[in-house]
């Protein structure tokens, strides 16, 4: 019987300064950890500021910082259970009738999944700005704008797929080798 084992540490720290009634500014870090990956160095600064002006009608806020993602347990259970050790997961394609598998006439590649030995945690930078004016009583104008980049995503991708030209699989005693990697990546914004 197999045990999921995976350890997570993290802690942070902020601080806020407020000089002048109307303006704030907060400064931030975090640290996180994660047995599953190794890294050790994953520190994640934030700023933070809020500022009045105009009779305080006008507010201006922003910030940015870094935020990391954490391995999702699911894909580290799948490559712990499906490493050719603790189970073997059999893919057959095209089956025909009766079962060639039951009668003992082909043997099928078995298929595994496994993390790319260079994993890295992923990370987003968000980064936001934002004017709010107090038009009436009732009635409040914001403008905004958000921006979201992620980088070092985690993807799964098939490291033993047929060669173009041939057809053939690297490794032929595999039929998938499903492989986490942290090389995707993403960039979003909105306003």
């Amino acid at each position: 019987m197999s045990r999921f084992v995976c350890t997570r540490l993290a802690g942070s720290s902020r601080t806020t300064f407020a000089g002048v009634p109307t303006s704030t500014l907060v400064l931030g870090l975090r640290y996180d950890w994660q047995s599953n990956l190794g890294r050790t160095n994953d520190f994640a600064p934030r700023v933070a500021f809020a500022c009045a002006r105009g009779e305080e009608k006008t507010v201006f806020r922003g910030g940015v910082g870094l935020f990391f993602e954490q391995i999702p347990q699911a894909a580290v259970w799948k490559t712990m259970l499906f490493n050719n050790l603790n189970q073997v997961e059999f893919v057959v394609t095209n089956p025909s009738f009766p079962n060639r598998i039951a009668l003992g006439r082909t043997a099928v590649p078995r298929s595994i999944s496994r993390l790319a030995h260079n994993l890295d945690a992923p990370y987003l930078l968000h980064a936001s700005f934002a004017m709010e004016r107090k038009l009436s009583n009732t009635k409040e104008l914001t403008f905004d704008v958000y921006t979201m980049r992620g980088v070092h995503l985690f993807c799964s991708r098939d490291v033993n797929a047929p060669l173009p030209n041939t057809g053939l699989r690297p490794i032929p005693d595999f039929l998938n080798l499903d492989e986490i990697q942290s090389l995707a990546a993403s960039r979003r914004s909105l306003d």
